[in-house]
């Protein structure tokens, strides 16, 4: 018996609709190739395009994740079936990777600035607090970005508010850490290139508040960081 998986299924639609791949990669926004993967299992469409699949080959998206249509006296149900459940926390656990992605991108930018500020201290003592919130202020868009982008890909989805709330979530936590690891090293710039005058020798503690807030986000929020 051919196994059922999401790739055989979109096939069989697709060939039942007398349409190419190009022509489903057109209306979808991919390239022929990636519905070519589609098709072989090779990957996965994201958790975005499945509504869009769906209203094109008239079928649900359970049914999609299923790999066959739901028989005509089936009764409906009113949660996905496990195939299902299982499809959808790796596609959205997928999406989610690609926010993390953007939050170490923004981490590094982060640092690079705080680096090039250390570096140029010797010489422009004056600007190198400047230079480090320039970079700052990028990684805080670069993350902010990434994170927008994941809210878009679950909006309008069918997916169980109970796994768009638990990945809404994390990544709610996750974009905290990203402000205060920032903010962080913000502040340790700060303080280390004002030390030097004994009145602003305080200045080195500024980056301890944030230490301790990120050491209590990861206490409480642990599950958020576990995949």
């Amino acid at each position: 018996m051919e196994k059922k998986t999401l790739g055989s299924f979109l096939a069989v639609l697709r060939k039942a609709k007398g349409m190419t791949q190009k022509e489903l990669a057109e209306r979808v926004g991919v390239s022929d190739k990636t519905v070519s993967h589609w098709e072989r299992d090779e990957s996965a469409p994201d958790i975005s395009v499945l509504p869009v699949l769906a209203d094109i080959f008239g079928v649900t998206v359970d049914e999609l994740l299923r790999g066959e249509k739901a028989s005509a006296n089936a009764e409906p149900a009113d949660t996905l079936s496990e195939k299902s459940e299982k499809q959808l926390r790796y596609l959205m656990e997928k999406n989610f990777h690609k926010y993390q992605i953007g939050f170490w991108v923004s981490l590094c930018t982060a640092f690079i600035g705080c680096l090039l500020a250390f570096l140029l201290y010797e010489w422009f003592a004056a600007p190198c607090t400047l230079i480090a919130a320039i970079f700052a202020v990028a990684a805080i868009l670069i993350n902010g970005i990434a994170a927008g982008n994941f809210d878009f890909s679950i909006k309008g989805t069918d997916f169980s508010e109970a796994l768009i709330a638990e990945y809404s979530n994390k990544c709610r936590v996750w974009r905290w850490l990203a402000f205060l690891l920032i903010d962080g090293l913000i502040a340790l710039v700060i303080g280390v290139t004002t030390s030097y005058l004994i009145v602003y020798r305080l200045t080195l503690l500024l980056p301890v508040p944030f230490a301790v807030a990120t050491a209590v986000l990861f206490i409480k929020k642990k599950d958020a960081f576990s995949d």
